[in-house]
């Protein structure tokens, strides 16, 4: 049997689908294991993508689909605003290859890029917690957006 190479966790479906909160098509919305705030989500392509120049015209509009899912979350939630981060080449500080976007309520200052200075940091079984109460919150809201 061939062995799957991965180039960094996001490829790796077993790590990242235990993170994963919702598939929207061809993205996801995954909770952060290191997060700045509770809400802290990622975004990213289910096919790995280095760039967002590589993305389809379909993982653009999933990408739209899942960025108003994420906003109806935060009003929800009484969150007036939140900034997307994407961090492009190594020279901004980016370290995992892989294509993805943080969403974090409030502005971008509050963001660490170095996983150690966040202040949430959460095991398996919190994952496991943290996923099972929000995947039917966003299950609910897409259902309404698809109305």
């Amino acid at each position: 049997m061939e062995k799957t190479a991965y180039k960094d966790i996001f490829d790796n479906e077993q790590i990242i689908g235990a993170s994963t909160i919702v598939k929207i098509g061809s993205m996801r919305i995954v909770a952060s294991l290191d997060a700045d705030h509770e809400y802290h989500f990622l975004l990213m392509p289910i096919a790995h993508r280095e760039s967002f120049t590589e993305l389809t015209g379909d993982e653009l509009k999933d990408m739209q689909f899942a960025e108003r899912a994420i906003s109806e979350f935060y009003k929800a939630h009484g969150i007036d605003g939140y900034s997307k981060i994407e961090l492009v080449g190594k020279g901004a500080g980016r370290t995992i290859e892989h294509l993805h976007w943080h969403f974090v309520p409030g502005k971008s200052d509050v963001f660490h890029n170095n996983p150690k200075e966040r202040p949430i940091h959460r095991n398996g079984e919190q994952m496991k917690e943290v996923i099972d109460s929000l995947r039917p919150e966003f299950e609910e809201i897409i259902k309404k957006l698809k109305q």
